[in-house]
């Protein structure tokens, strides 16, 4: 009877301990998580004050459509999954024809390597 009893703590125990593994890891993820949308979320933040600020300058005050942010699968649905196709240019940024919101407009993409200055790249997108 006292080794069955050892044994059945011993397997609680075990039991236990992967219980509790589990969710250390669980709380670890989640943890990494919450620190990737944090610093996305400070990113769009940091950034987005600079595009607002270079549209209040643009726009002078004046009372205009404001600027509208579009999902990466929006742009990539207006581009026709970036078609080759609908390239108008690719000096400095490859720039592609669609259709958003019902309107024609082109989409302006950055390649992966930039040496700009986040101020001139929206500077960039604002006005070229």
């Amino acid at each position: 009877v006292k080794s069955l009893l050892s044994s059945f703590l011993l397997q609680i125990m075990s039991l236990w301990n992967i219980i509790m593994g589990m969710i250390k890891e669980k709380s670890i993820r989640m943890e990494k998580a919450r620190q990737v949308f944090k610093a996305k979320e400070e990113y769009f933040i940091r950034n987005g004050a600079i595009l607002l600020e270079k549209q209040i300058s643009c726009n002078q005050g004046r009372d205009i459509e404001p600027i509208r942010v579009f999902s990466a699968k929006d742009i990539q649905q207006a581009s026709n999954n970036y078609d080759p196709n609908l390239i108008l240019g690719s000096e400095i940024v490859t720039v592609y024809k669609g259709i958003l919101d019902d309107r024609q407009v082109a989409i302006k993409v950055k390649g992966p390597l930039n040496l700009w200055s986040i101020e001139k790249t929206i500077d960039f997108f604002l006005n070229e």
